[in-house]
């Protein structure tokens, strides 16, 4: 304060001189008052001065700067900066480093914090910066380095959650979960790290894991960002009873309305056998959001476990037409498709989602014994023959289905030779 009022009587002076009406002790009025624009005003004022010394120059410059970073005038305030900088003059720099990033301008900011890290080593702030911009760069390892450095010296949860950030997306899950291991030491009930650490738990399907830290903190708080993680992890280690409780509080007591939530739910419903309820929620779903294969797939599936296989072929028929060549899915929805037209007895319609659904996944040997199956109630034995044949082939023996297949084709050559001798 006491160098910017010798200025400002400097300044001031230089004002009077000129004939200026405008007190220049105003400026510290219109800061005070936050009227930045005014003051910008009173400066470039007392700039148009070229009798100023270099320094009076600089401190006027410098303030005009953070007037302008507070109207958000990062621009201007950058190129007010550039035409004052000289080398070593830290306070300038990183002025001018706060500017270029907050005007998303990441390199040119990380130049100079690397620049002023390496001046002043011993500066927290610079290197905190310097972590936060390497991060938001995509120079992860560098940020590891840094984040690791501050940690040296001082235990902050931000740099540690950017560390651990930066080993996960550099693919290094355990590293990851070490360093937000460390962020809950100090933030036990941190929001952010519990659902970084139960996603990471999610990629590698550490069920239990993900059940054991949610649980945790959802004994100390009521957190419907978090419930739905449970539920999720629940359904996913097959545990739908739980899973189904976890929903219905998140439904009914959370008051939760999102896609994902019902979903989630109607999956929990569906694997219960549940499929009114199952239906009603992706139902609910289908309403946010129509454009998920996945959702039309599965009210399809709803639908045929519900009996009403006739209105289940819509929606498998719909998922295809949404659907990209994904052999995985394109086996589900063919599957799908022919269980619902095998339930309805349409047996001539069966047979070519059968023989498609196979042909996407090979390991679905079973479907050669119902395509049998399908032909032989069509009386095409023949075509009945080859089929119960080519999954004796690959079947294996002493099963349930191996014998169905062997009983029902020793059943077919009868046919056949009957047939043959009449």
């Amino acid at each position: 304060m006491k160098t910017r009022s010798i200025i400002l009587c400097v300044i001031f002076g230089s004002l009077w001189l000129q004939g200026f009406s405008q007190d220049i002790s105003s400026l510290d009025t219109y800061i005070e008052k936050a009227d930045y624009g005014a003051a910008v005003k009173v400066i470039d004022s007392a700039l148009k001065d070229t009798t100023l010394s270099p320094s009076v120059i600089r401190e006027l410059s410098l303030q005009k700067a953070k007037c302008l970073k507070k109207l958000f005038k990062y621009n201007t305030a950058a190129e007010t900066l550039a035409g004052i900088l000289e080398a070593g003059d830290a306070e300038v720099m990183a002025e001018l480093a706060d500017c270029h990033a907050q005007a998303g301008r990441n390199p040119e900011a990380l130049v100079l914090y690397n620049q002023l890290a390496f001046m002043n080593p011993g500066n927290l702030y610079y290197k905190v910066q310097k972590a936060a911009l390497e991060f938001r760069s995509g120079e992860y390892a560098s940020c590891i380095r840094t984040g690791k450095e501050i940690y040296d010296t001082d235990t902050i949860p931000t740099i540690l959650t950017l560390v651990a950030g930066s080993y996960n997306q550099l693919g290094q899950r355990d590293s990851a979960l070490a360093y937000y291991g460390k962020v809950l030491q100090i933030t036990p009930y941190s929001r952010g790290t519990i659902t970084s650490m139960s996603n990471i738990y999610l990629q590698k399907k550490d069920y239990d894991s993900v059940i054991s830290l949610t649980e945790s903190y959802l004994d100390e708080m009521e957190d419907w960002t978090i419930n739905p993680i449970l539920g999720l992890a629940q359904y996913l280690k097959g545990d739908y009873k739980d899973a189904y409780d976890t929903f219905y509080r998140q439904v009914h007591e959370g008051m939760d309305d999102t896609y994902s939530t019902y979903y989630n739910y109607g999956l929990v419903n569906l694997a219960l056998n549940q499929t009114g309820y199952a239906e009603e929620y992706f139902g609910k779903a289908f309403e946010i959001d129509s454009s998920d294969v996945n959702l039309i797939y599965n009210i399809g599936l709803a639908k045929v476990r519900g009996m009403r296989s006739p209105e289940s072929l819509e929606y498998f028929d719909k998922a295809l037409e949404m659907m990209k060549p994904d052999s995985t899915m394109m086996y589900k929805i063919y599957s799908g498709r022919a269980l619902a037209n095998y339930k309805k007895f349409d047996f001539k319609n069966a047979i070519p989602d059968y023989v498609k659904a196979y042909s996407y996944n090979p390991s679905y040997t079973a479907a050669l014994t119902t395509i049998g199956y399908c032909y032989e109630q069509l009386k095409d034995y023949n075509k009945a023959k080859e089929y119960y044949e080519s999954y004796l082939k690959v079947g294996k023996e002493g099963t349930q289905s191996y014998q169905f297949a062997k009983q029902s084709l020793d059943y077919i050559k009868g046919k056949l030779f009957m047939e043959e001798t009449e």
